[in-house]
């Protein structure tokens, strides 16, 4: 999926103002309900912390394939 410049900024934001995001670093993530709204803003948020913040998480995602 292509995200925009903008959106990308966001998840950034986001995940740098999240202070307990750091608890998360270097454990695994199971989230359910990962295609709905918000499980899948979470998953966006978790790897754009992992990408630009050098988080180490590993995320599973969970969700329903219709």
């Amino acid at each position: 999926m292509k995200y925009t410049e903008s959106y990308l900024e966001g998840l950034l934001a986001c995940a740098r103002q999240c202070e307990g995001l750091y608890n998360f670093s270097g454990k695994t993530v199971l989230i359910t309900g990962a295609s709905g709204l918000i499980g899948s803003a979470l998953a966006d948020v978790l790897f754009e912390a992992n990408r630009e913040l050098g988080l180490s998480c590993n995320i599973f995602l969970g969700g329903r394939c219709e």
